[in-house]
């Protein structure tokens, strides 16, 4: 219903979204965002919905959203699930690593080379017993440190040239989704990545 009801405002303006009930207007200055912003309210008021001031926010630089905490410098894991990440105790057996796993698993297109990181630990956790090692020890404390890193991906600026990197090995493939920023720097706008299986 709300993307029947906000079509309109999404086609007209670059920069809306709306998931289930919410509604996140991006904009590249307080002038954009009031026209989207009058635009949409004027929908919404045709329609004959209504806002809850309390869960309002308007005009931030930086929104939780989804998991994840967007602003103008980028889009990284969102401070709640980061720090439940970077706090996970060593997996005691496979039902706490794949639940370590999956919380990582979410944020996989903003960590380049994921597959690779997580290769040894997402065998052990599909493994018929539970042996925790050294090698297993690194590599998950290797993935939280992960985590602390500041900036994950930039946003997309579709009026710029994409580029697109790949890599391959024996275990895994791997792609980087970059554009190149004003200063001449390339930047990634998002990571993919996915373990290789075994065919005879």
């Amino acid at each position: 219903m709300m993307d029947k009801v906000l079509s309109k405002c999404v086609c007209k303006y670059p920069g809306i979204h709306c998931y289930q009930d919410d509604i996140i207007i991006a904009a590249n200055s307080i002038q954009e965002l009031n026209a989207k912003l009058n635009d949409v309210l004027s929908t919404l008021q045709e329609n004959n919905l209504t806002l809850a001031p309390d869960k309002s926010s308007f005009a931030t630089q930086e929104i939780q959203y989804l998991g994840f905490t967007i602003s103008s410098q980028g889009i990284t894991p969102g401070i709640n699930n980061t720090d439940k990440i970077c706090k996970f105790s060593t997996p005691k057996n496979q039902k706490q690593l794949k639940r370590f796993l999956g919380m990582c698993g979410y944020y996989r297109h903003l960590i380049s080379d994921y597959a690779t990181k997580v290769h040894i630990l997402n065998i052990l956790s599909n493994s018929r017993t539970f042996t925790w090692t050294s090698e297993h020890q690194e590599k998950f404390e290797e993935l939280q440190r992960t985590f602390f890193t500041k900036l994950f991906i930039v946003q997309t600026d579709w009026t710029k040239q994409f580029f697109l990197n790949t890599d391959g090995s024996h275990i895994a493939i791997a792609g980087i989704l970059m554009q190149k920023q004003d200063g001449g720097e390339l930047q990634p706008i998002s990571y993919y990545s996915r373990t290789l299986t075994i065919t005879i």
